[in-house]
C-alpha cells in the first residue's frame, strides 16, 4: 500500500495543568510551514524574550522569530477564560495578549509535538 503524504488535520487535546488544556494540530502541512518562515521576524519577538529571560524554569528558545508564529500555527482552541469566567477565543491577537511566561509554557507543549527544533535547523541553513 502506498504511503500517505498528506497532513490527517487532525487536533490533539493536551492537559496543561489547572484545568486548562490546549488543541494543537496533530502535524502542519507545508503552506503552514510557509507561513511560519515568512511571518518569522526577530524584531516582533524581541520584547517577549526580553520579558521571559529572567523567569524562574522559561524555556531559552534561540529562535523565537520562528518559535512564535509556529505556536500560532500550531495551536486550534484553548480553554483560556477570563476574569468573568467567560471563554477567550484562541486567535492570534490573542495569544499575542498572553504573559510571557504563558507563552513559554505553551511553546514547551506545542514544540516537542511539532518539532521545532526540525524547523529551527531548516531556517537556520537558509540564512
Amino acid at each position: 500500500m502506498a504511503k500517505n503524504r498528506f497532513i490527517n488535520n487532525e487536533v490533539k487535546k493536551i492537559d496543561i495543568g489547572d484545568g486548562d488544556w490546549i488543541k494543537v494540530k496533530n502535524g502542519l502541512s507545508f503552506d503552514d510551514y510557509q507561513k511560519v518562515m515568512k511571518n518569522a521576524d526577530m524584531s516582533q519577538m524581541k520584547k517577549l524574550k526580553e520579558d521571559a529571560e529572567g523567569a524562574e524554569g522559561a524555556m531559552n528558545f534561540s529562535n523565537f522569530d520562528i518559535a512564535i508564529p509556529l505556536l500560532k500555527a500550531a495551536l486550534t482552541d484553548w480553554s483560556f477564560t477570563d476574569k468573568d469566567g467567560k471563554k477567550i477565543d484562541c486567535t492570534h491577537e490573542n495569544i499575542d495578549k498572553l504573559t510571557p511566561r504563558n507563552v513559554l509554557e505553551l511553546l514547551e507543549f506545542v514544540s516537542d509535538l511539532i518539532h521545532l527544533d526540525d524547523i529551527v535547523e531548516k531556517k537556520s541553513s537558509q540564512s
